[in-house]
């Protein structure tokens, strides 16, 4: 018993830590995109393409994955800390994300 409590404690920095990892990603990919945007913007049609291409990839590639991360360790901590039975709340919370990511 005192092992598992061991586990448990250590793995809610190291999950908390990712799921913010994943929410930094998936938030922070919209900041990049405006900033490139907007430098692009002042730079010559070559650039912009260029720009515009770097930005359809990462918003294609990076936000998907981003939420994916926090879905998957929002649900081991949510697990950790509640069990099977977590408060309405958060299952709303979960089907929002999860519908999200669909």
């Amino acid at each position: 018993m005192h092992t598992r409590f061991t586990l448990r404690r250590a793995a809610l920095p190291v999950l908390r830590g990712l799921h913010f990892l994943g929410l930094a990603i998936f938030f922070g990919v919209i900041v990049g995109e405006i900033a490139i945007d907007r430098y692009a913007q002042t730079q010559g049609p070559a650039f912009l393409a260029d720009a515009r291409t770097l930005i359809l990839e990462t918003g294609l590639t990076l936000p998907i994955r981003g939420l994916g991360l926090a879905i998957l360790t929002g649900l081991a901590l949510t697990v950790l800390r509640f069990g099977t039975r977590p408060p309405a709340w958060i299952v709303a919370k979960m089907a929002l994300a999860a519908a999200v990511w669909v």
